[in-house]
């Protein structure tokens, strides 16, 4: 062989093996550009061909030890390993025990594992399947499914089959998933529910979580339910807390509807709000802002006791939610209130600001305040602040504490003033007033607002404390009780006044006055001026109007400037003007002139007004003098015109009359 032919064969040897260097070189560097490492070496030989496929090629071996990186830019997008794998000269590869390692900007993002895939080197796309579990880095979250698919191409893992999955304090299920390693997005999809550690349910088709920012959206809206309450929006949003893993914040729009814990009525209460932002308070509670741009926001409020219907509306409402439901609910800046009963007419209010407490998760008292005004059924009230109370369907009227806006009823022409003033809609309407009680009614019985001599002017009355009943038509008053109209005064320790069956009764220490203009008959007063006024005291009074006879009772002392009388019952007789017209007393009667001093006494005294006589009777009726002298008889006649009095001694007994000194002869 030639020495040319040896150099030519070395030289050409020389090249071959460059040639395969550089070959080697370049597969390498597109192995490692692709992902394959190295190290995948171990092969089974003779292994068989278990879910093999013969359009991916010739089987290649078993190796254990895949794994496989993709990388976009210099930065990792997932680390695909597997214990074991079937390979092919093409096509998918069969692989078992898988792990995922996904990634985003090169920032670990989340591990998913599933039992077995199949993956296609040159696509490098997976498809996965038996016991699929995605975990997220950084929270408790994870989505669990049994098949899905990892896509390269969109960088997105994705299941149609069911899931269930665990995202901070919020665990649910759907319908199928969406992870989007681009955007660290998740979608859920496809009848998805949410359960919530403070015990509410959320149910909506479309979820979409952004990672990143912590960000929930719901698109198509969503129902949650919370203890028995269901909320429905059109639109909501929230956000989670990463340290935590909570929702933080969460946003109702686009109109929003409520309703309470069912009765067997119905719900408790409804409500629309236009948008609903709340956010996480102490111990689990959520603090609640509801506001509204173009209707009013509308709380209706059932009651399951006896079914009516009280509205609140508003523009802005607040309030405090536990895991137990809400607990309270505060309107502002303007409340408007309307109460449907199941019987009788309507009622309605205002105010500045209401504030409705909840019980077990149903409504309960509401609180009005600041210029309060309420009517209905023929009453109306003012007051600077009012509670509607749910259990004894009552309103509570309070005034402020200075007392300058006080609490106001007006009902069926009387006004009442108190400190505080509980109404009743139960058995015709009553009320219960306490504290400083003032007021007047423009319909009295007569006896303090007589029709002939009165002033017009309504019978005014004061009262530390006073009842209304009967719709309005029984007054009760109670410590310190006064009656006054123009000159007329009624004291006693409690005053009953019932309008329905025109009386008037007074109880314990009973003290009347009247002025001379309020009691001259068509004869003129009985020697008093108009300016003089008499007085009449006794333990008990009681007044009837369709009579017109009023009756003391106990101790009974009548004075004016001319008489002192005492008795233990005196009753009055009113003409049809009310002007007193008669005055009887029974019962060891004392009578004491103040103009002559002298002094009569008898069982039985008549003094007739018109006539300005008279008569005392009884088994002994005395007369003493100035002078000590004493006249007895059996009956005694004093005529007030002319100040004469005539002493008769009974049958076939002599009289004696006794004569003024200055009376003309």
């Amino acid at each position: 062989m030639s020495e040319h032919f040896l150099r030519f064969v070395r030289r050409a040897t020389l090249a071959l093996i460059v040639a395969l260097l550089i070959l080697v070189g370049v597969i390498l560097e597109h192995s490692l550009r692709r992902g394959i490492h190295p190290e995948l070496v171990t092969v089974e030989t003779g292994a068989p061909l278990v879910g093999g496929n013969l359009e991916k090629g010739s089987t290649v071996g078993v190796y254990h030890g895949f794994e496989f990186t993709e990388s976009l830019s210099g930065k990792t997008v997932f680390v695909l390993k597997a214990n074991r794998t079937l390979g092919f000269s093409s096509g998918w590869q069969d692989i078992q025990s898988v792990q995922l390692e996904l990634y985003r900007n090169g920032i670990h993002k989340g591990t998913l594992t599933c039992d077995a895939a199949q993956f296609n080197p040159q696509t490098r796309d997976a498809r996965l399947k038996g016991a699929v579990h995605l975990t997220f880095e950084g929270e408790n979250g994870f989505i669990d499914t049994d098949r899905g698919r990892l896509d390269s191409a969109s960088q997105s893992f994705m299941t149609n089959a069911n899931v269930v999955f665990s995202l901070g304090g919020m665990v649910g299920r759907a319908g199928k998933a969406v992870y989007l390693l681009s955007s660290d997005k998740l979608i859920l999809e496809q009848d998805v529910v949410i359960g919530q550690e403070a015990g509410a349910t959320l149910k909506t088709s479309r979820v979409e979580y952004l990672r990143n920012t912590g960000e929930v959206f719901f698109p198509a809206g969503c129902v949650m339910e919370i203890r028995g309450s269901r909320v429905t929006a059109p639109s909501a949003r929230a956000w989670m807390d990463r340290t935590t893993g909570r929702i933080s914040k969460l946003v109702f729009d686009g109109g929003v509807d409520i309703a309470g814990p069912a009765t067997s009525a119905g719900p408790s209460f409804t409500a629309w709000i236009e948008r609903i932002e709340a956010h996480t308070g102490r111990a689990g509670s959520w603090r609640m802002l509801g506001t509204t741009t173009g209707r009013w926001i509308e709380l209706d409020i059932w009651s399951a006791v006896n079914t009516d219907l009280k509205i609140l509306r508003t523009w802005r409402i607040g309030g405090v939610l536990s895991t137990a439901g809400p607990v309270t609910l505060e309107c502002r800046p303007i409340v408007c209130l309307e109460e449907i009963p199941p019987k009788g007419a309507p009622r309605s209010g205002e105010a500045h600001t209401a504030k409705l407490w909840f019980e077990n998760g149903e409504p309960g008292d509401i609180q009005l305040a600041g210029d309060v005004r309420l009517s209905g059924d023929e009453m109306r009230a003012t007051a600077s602040s009012a509670r509607l109370l749910k259990v004894a369907n009552s309103i509570i009227l309070m005034s402020n504490t200075d007392k300058t806006v006080r609490g106001t009823l007006f009902l069926k022409g009387a006004q009442i003033t108190a400190d505080r003033i509980e109404v009743s809609h139960e058995n015709g309407g009553t009320a219960h007033a306490r504290g400083n009680v003032l007021g007047f009614a423009a319909r009295g019985t007569g006896f303090l607002s007589s029709a002939g001599a009165s002033t017009g002017a309504p019978v005014r009355f004061a009262a530390d404390a006073l009842d209304v009943s009967h719709g309005g038509n029984l007054l009760h008053l109670r410590k310190n009780a006064r009656l006054w109209e123009g000159g007329k005064l009624l004291l006693a320790d409690e005053v009953i006044s019932d309008r329905s069956a025109a009386t008037l009764d007074g109880l314990g220490h009973v003290w009347t006055t009247f002025p001379a203009r309020e009691i001259k008959g068509k004869h003129g007063a009985a020697g008093l001026k108009p300016s003089d006024e008499l007085s009449i005291v006794a333990r008990s009074l009681h007044y009837e109007r369709h009579s017109r006879v009023a009756v003391y009772k106990g101790d009974v002392r009548y004075s004016d400037h001319q008489r002192i009388l005492s008795a233990s019952v005196l009753t009055i007789h009113f003409d049809q003007h009310d002007n007193v017209e008669t005055v009887d007393a029974t019962g060891n009667v004392d009578v004491v002139d103040l103009t002559e001093h002298r002094r009569m006494s008898g069982d039985d005294a008549h003094f007739d007004l018109p006539s300005k006589v008279m008569t005392l009777k009884g088994k002994e009726v005395h007369v003493t003098d100035a002078q000590g002298n004493v006249v007895t008889g059996t009956s005694l006649t004093w005529n007030g015109a002319d100040g004469t009095v005539t002493v008769q001694g009974g049958k076939n007994a002599p009289s004696e009359t006794i004569i003024h000194q200055e009376a003309p002869h």
